[in-house]
């Protein structure tokens, strides 16, 4: 019995730089601003906190570095949360699933069928408020997803669960 392991040509190897990824609801990006809003409010409250209990005769400089600070911060994420939006995505292909995010740390993940355990819809409560829901992917070996997609309808979020579960099962027979 004679043993190959033939080099594959990287010219011909897929590429998915060339997918269609489909865009998430419009509706999440305001999902996004708020998670910023609430983190905005609770560096609000350690901000004034801080300012209130420190003594200014020692530290005079030190809450306008903080209110600095956190104005740099808040900017950024507000403006992180727009160019992240624009940049998820995610796509079927006949054997895996694959996902996109990111605008400073761009991220695609591709997961194929047959190495997928289950998956499950979630919603959170501002989720729920929008009407929009989570789709998660969990392979074999980990207790958490390795694969999120945010931003789907509901019934988006379960018509790709039962196409991925349906897929899975089909892919474990062959």
């Amino acid at each position: 019995m004679k043993f190959f392991n033939d080099q594959e040509q990287l010219e011909t190897l897929p590429s998915i730089t060339n997918l269609q990824y489909q865009p998430v609801e419009k509706s999440y990006l305001k999902v996004m601003i708020i998670g910023t809003l609430i983190m905005g409010v609770i560096f609000s409250i350690i901000t004034v906190t801080l300012y209130i209990n420190i003594d200014e005769e020692k530290i005079i400089w030190l809450p306008h570095l903080l209110g600095a600070v956190f104005t740099l911060i808040f900017s950024l994420s507000l403006v992180s949360s727009f160019q992240n939006f624009k940049r998820i995505g995610y796509a079927l292909r006949q054997r895996d699933i694959a996902y996109k995010k990111g605008w400073i740390w761009q991220s695609k993940i591709i997961i194929p069928f047959n190495r997928i355990q289950h998956s499950e819809v979630n919603q959170n409560p501002v989720e729920r408020i929008f009407g929009l829901a989570k789709l998660k992917v969990f392979t074999a070996g980990g207790s958490s997803s390795d694969l999120s997609i945010p931003g789907l309808t509901p019934e988006r979020a379960e018509q790709l669960k039962f196409y991925i579960t349906h897929k899975a099962a089909v892919d474990e027979e062959e």
